[in-house]
């Protein structure tokens, strides 16, 4: 396409007559004026692609701004933050409005669905709230002076931590996961800052409107909740009637426990008596039971002599009948000795029918015999025919297979950058010494924009991986490949970097072409080196980057460590082949994002690859 193509999401930009920022007229819901409201739709570095919202009313002066993101996250995210210096106020925040904000030092908390997206700082946040409380002050002293009193103190302790006398944490939950907070030590981990992601609950899911929650589980819970309020308020009781006896007088309190002593012995003495008593009606009723056992007892034996009675009768009648039965008997019996006779009769002429007709059956089997090996010759026949066919037929599959991993497949897509239809490319390569990987590749005529994107076709390694490349010939080393998958953390310990496997996600390149892509997303990482960024910072930024072009030119001689917890990342050995599949081991569990390691010592590997190179197996080696 000739003509140019402008995206619909763009990067971040300071100038203030940005073309991309959509004007649009919108009422004004304080003094019901048109005032005009500003949209930008952004794409923010290391986050997703957010429309950035302002409105201004040149009447009354209302302003308001929003963040709104495109869609929900698959997993929800929790940011907890400990705010201890001045720069910790200065992160940058970006709250949805699915988000909750809770400080528990100050026991505040910012419920869901209250005020719209915004991308803040720690210390805007505070001012919001801050301005909200003391709104309506005011009225509250004259109308609610108790209620004014606890703001006024809530405030004082709000203040406090504005001001850093006291330290606080803050804590961002967020289920629909499109909240974030910015780590200043990019590319390093931050240790006051600890992200951790989970799954939606069915009742967040039905709050986002993805699920429909039960009825039946709203209710148990609200009966639950209701009777530990019941329990709660009880225990309320209890305590205050503790407290009011405490406060009785300590002779009142003696003359009440003598009342009291005296009142259990009298009422002791009162249910020795009523035990005794309920003794003897219990002796008396037993016996009335054993008389009344006895009577059913007589009355069993009557009912048993009226069986035997009966069964008596019985028995003579069944004897008068067996006798008429044998006199019936005895005639069936001659008779069926009559019918016997007439049987052999006709058994003697069927056994002579039979004995020619064996004679024809002899002449049919021999017939059919013959018939039968003519059969089983055409079965064997049969049989090579089907196995000639199944050969043919896997040859076929084999030849099927290959055409399908030399063909490059392509099917359609969206960029996702201009949102223009293009093609995507995959194609199944098998790399020599390691496994099969399928390599994806997208290229917009549109925007120009090239992506390509690498995922093992053998799926998670029962081990993870640890290599560690040292580059000592630069010419050779960086020309190595290089295949790094979303699950692998790249590290280079000269430099103190450490790079998570989301920044670049999944690449087959050399060793170059990762450091290129490492250097060119910290360099244009507006967080790090944009306008907001602070000076120091920019310093220890441009220090990396300094560093990392000295090892692209082969000025500086580091180690490169590759940590794969999946086991699907791979360095080439450009010397000579392994003489075996290489080692894989996990001596990690990586959870979170996040390692903790454990000691592997029976399955620890570690090996030279020739030329600078060596590569481990337990990670253990670090990574």
């Amino acid at each position: 396409m000739d003509g140019h193509v402008t995206p619909i999401y763009v990067d971040l930009a300071s100038e203030s007559d940005d073309p991309h920022v959509t004007v649009v007229p919108s009422l004004c819901m304080v003094c019901h004026n048109m005032g005009t409201t500003r949209l930008l739709m952004t794409r923010i570095p290391h986050y997703k692609e957010v429309i950035l919202t302002s409105f201004e009313c040149d009447d009354c002066g209302n302003r308001n701004s929003g963040c709104q993101t495109g869609r929900v996250g698959e997993r929800g995210v929790r940011y907890r933050l400990e705010v201890r210096e001045t720069r910790d106020l200065a992160r940058q925040v970006v709250r949805s409005e699915h988000a909750t904000v809770n400080i528990p030092e100050l026991e505040l908390e910012i419920p869901p669905m209250s005020e719209k997206g915004e991308v803040t700082t720690v210390e805007g946040l505070l001012h919001q709230t801050q301005e909200g409380l003391t709104r309506d002050q005011e009225a509250r002293r004259h109308l609610q002076p108790q209620v004014a009193q606890q703001i006024d103190a809530f405030l004082h302790r709000l203040t406090a931590c504005v001001t850093l006398q006291a330290p606080f944490t803050i804590i961002v939950d967020d289920p629909s996961g499109n909240s974030f907070v910015e780590n200043p030590m990019v590319p390093q981990k931050d240790p006051r800052l600890t992200v951790n992601t989970y799954q939606r609950t069915h009742e967040q899911n039905h709050t986002l409107g993805l699920a429909q929650e039960e009825e039946e589980e709203v209710e148990v819970e609200e009966g639950l909740q209701v009777l530990e309020e019941e329990r709660e308020g009880e225990e309320g009781e209890e305590e205050g009637e503790a407290k009011r006896e405490k406060r009785i007088p300590e002779e009142e309190a003696k003359g009440e426990e003598r009342i009291r002593e005296e009142e259990e012995t009298k009422v002791k003495e009162k249910g020795g008596r009523v035990k005794e008593e309920g003794g003897r009606v219990k002796e008396q009723g037993g016996r009335v039971k054993d008389e009344e056992v006895r009577v059913k007892e007589d009355e069993v034996r009557v009912k048993d002599e009226e069986v035997r009675v009966k069964e008596e009768e019985g028995r003579v009648k069944d004897d008068a009948k067996e006798k008429g039965g044998r006199v019936k008997e005895e005639g069936v019996r001659v008779k069926e000795e009559e019918g016997r006779v007439k049987d052999e009769e006709v058994r003697v002429k069927d056994e002579k029918v039979r004995a020619k007709d064996d004679e024809v059956r002899a002449k049919d089997d021999e017939v059919r015999v013959k018939e039968e090996e003519g059969r089983a010759k055409d079965e064997e026949g049969k049989v090579k025919d089907e196995e000639g066919r199944v050969k043919d037929e896997e040859g076929r599959a084999k030849d099927e297979e290959g055409r399908v991993k030399d063909e490059v497949l392509v099917f359609p897509t969206v960029c996702d950058r201009c949102s223009r239809p293009t093609d995507t490319n995959m194609k199944v390569i098998q790399i020599p010494y390691f496994k099969e990987v399928i390599i994806m590749a997208l290229h917009c005529d549109g925007c120009g924009n090239r992506t390509n994107e690498v995922k093992s076709g053998a799926g998670v390694g029962d081990k993870g991986r640890c290599i560690t490349l040292t580059i000592t010939h630069p010419p050779s080393d960086l020309t190595r490949d290089v295949l790094k998958s979303d699950t692998c953390e790249l590290g280079i310990p000269e430099l103190e970097l450490c790079v998570g496997g989301g920044l670049i996600g999944g690449k087959f390149t050399t060793v170059e072409g990762l450091l290129r892509n490492v250097r060119d997303d910290l360099a244009t990482n507006p967080f790090l080196a944009g306008d907001s960024a602070q000076h120091q910072r920019k310093q220890v930024l441009n220090t990396l980057l300094q560093n990392l072009d000295k090892v692209l030119m082969g000025e500086l001689l580091v180690t490169l460590t590759l940590d794969d917890p999946a086991g699907n990342s791979y360095v080439q050995n450009t010397v000579r082949p392994r003489p075996g599949p290489q080692p894989e081991h996990r001596a990690g569990i990586h959870t979170n994002g996040r390692t903790r390691r454990r000691p592997r010592t029976d399955t620890h590997e570690h090996r030279e690859l020739p030329g600078g190179g060596a590569e481990g197996g337990g990670g253990g080696g670090g990574g």
